[in-house]
């Protein structure tokens, strides 16, 4: 067998093996949150992300693609999701930096407009992804990828714009996230006799750490590929292929895309104890009937769904000064 076929035989089931894993965490993280029902804003930018990234993780289970398949219905379908995910997580999480980042200002206000702000980052987020979906269909050449067996589009400038319009989100992604760490540390200076608040900047401060290099790691593909693009631009050589192993490696750990973002983004203290709670209920049927008693969200001492929740205003031992 050549190395061309090899490669494609490994990254294919390497692929659906972290398409697999990615999905565990992300259909958990649903099932709690549908269950508490009344979500905050950050949980359900959380509830949002987890199902953008099923999305991602959905669109490398596709069986394998031949050239007869370029008109049917799935392989075009595959493109979306994989599109429609790859946007979506960077845009939820960049909205999480983002407000994260406000939320440092307009505390009050954002918590008494909840409702408003989560129509706003619907429609802002899903809008932007339908748009660019469209545009992408539309100009794109659908192909089958002969190293992968992958529906993706074969438009040079068209595969271009699309990373570039990634890039640029990723570094505004990064940027809301350093911004928000100065003022953490700027804060930090002024409270030096607050202990106990200082203890919470530097778990913040931790957190946000976490944001960034997850976010390297999920879209190194991304910024790898761009690279390239760039280089073989500028050198005016042909756009050269990775490394087997390292192309391998690369392509299948870009699917572990949902497992990362649950692990760093949704995954805290509250909900690995509603996960016990949930799965205690279900193996202890004999008892009773009563509802599954997960913890209040309104009542708890929380640990942060994300970084939107530590400014909250509710908060009684955080106290930012001016």
């Amino acid at each position: 067998m050549s190395e061309t076929g090899k490669k494609a035989i490994y990254e294919f089931f390497g692929v659906k093996i972290c398409g697999t894993i990615s999905l565990i965490p992300c259909i958990l993280l649903i099932i709690i949150y549908i269950i508490k029902k009344k979500l905050t804003l950050s949980m359900y930018i959380n509830f949002n992300l987890c199902i953008t990234a099923i999305f991602y993780s959905i669109s490398g289970l596709f069986p394998k693609m031949k050239k007869n398949d370029l008109n049917n219905f799935s392989c075009h379908f595959q493109v979306v999701l994989g599109t429609t995910g790859d946007i979506s997580i960077l845009l939820w999480t960049g909205t999480i930096s983002v407000i994260g980042t406000l939320s440092y200002i307009y505390q009050e206000t954002i918590e008494k407009n909840e409702n408003k702000m989560k129509l706003i980052v619907t429609i802002i987020v899903y809008g932007i992804v339908i748009i660019f979906n469209i545009c992408f269909q539309g100009l794109g050449e659908i192909d089958v990828i002969e190293n992968n067996y992958y529906c993706w589009i074969n438009n040079y400038y068209v595969k271009m714009s699309y990373t570039i319009f990634i890039v640029i989100i990723f570094i505004v992604n990064i940027i809301a996230n350093v911004i928000l760490m100065i003022e953490v540390n700027k804060i930090k200076k002024k409270v030096n006799d607050n202990e106990n608040l200082i203890k919470k900047l530097n778990k913040f401060s931790c957190i946000l750490w976490k944001y960034i290099i997850a976010l390297i790691l999920i879209f190194l593909s991304n910024i790898i590929h761009f690279i390239q693009h760039i280089k073989s631009k500028f050198n005016n050589d042909e756009y050269q292929e990775l490394p087997i192993i390292f192309d391998v490696l690369l392509q299948s750990f870009n699917y572990l895309k949902g497992f990362i973002v649950c692990f760093v983004y949704t995954y805290n203290d509250e909900f690995y104890d509603d996960l016990f709670n949930m799965c205690k209920c279900n193996f202890d049927k004999i008892k009773d009937d009563k509802e599954i008693n997960l913890t209040n969200t309104e009542e708890t001492d929380k640990s942060y769904y994300n970084a939107i929740d530590f400014f909250d205003p509710l908060s009684t031992d955080i106290e930012i000064p001016v």
